[in-house]
């Protein structure tokens, strides 16, 4: 109940916050928006702190590509969850890109994703 509340408000102030425009559309290129949460996996050991993780490196550089590529738009944590704004063609596309993570093929973290729909369109600033 709880995740979902946060969630509810998480998607909210992205709308609020990012979307400032009065039209309604996709991102630029025909894209569409992913919400994509990161948890820990069963891999995932609660005695060490993230940046010793196994994986953790490679997890890293994974969303740094994904930024330089244009794929997230923003991300941030809350509690022991990260969680990114994915854009892409499609669902299909977006839960490529997260499970190419070397980081969640080997269990140090789970994903969700949820389709997005923005109220207003706007940009990141």
């Amino acid at each position: 109940m709880m995740k979902n509340i946060v969630l509810l408000f998480s998607m909210i102030l992205f709308a609020t916050v990012l979307f400032a425009q009065d039209e309604h559309s996709s991102p630029a290129g025909g894209d569409r928006y992913f919400i994509v949460q990161y948890t820990p996996g069963s891999a995932w050991k609660n005695s060490k702190p993230a940046n010793e993780q196994e994986y953790f490196k490679e997890h890293s550089s994974h969303l740094s590509d994904l930024r330089k590529a244009n794929h997230i738009d923003i991300g941030g944590r809350y509690s022991n969850t990260l969680m990114l704004l994915v854009r892409a063609k499609t669902e299909d596309e977006a839960r490529s890109l997260v499970q190419d993570d070397p980081a969640v093929k080997n269990k140090l973290f789970k994903i969700e994703l949820f389709p997005f729909s923005p109220a207003f369109n706007g940009c990141v600033r």
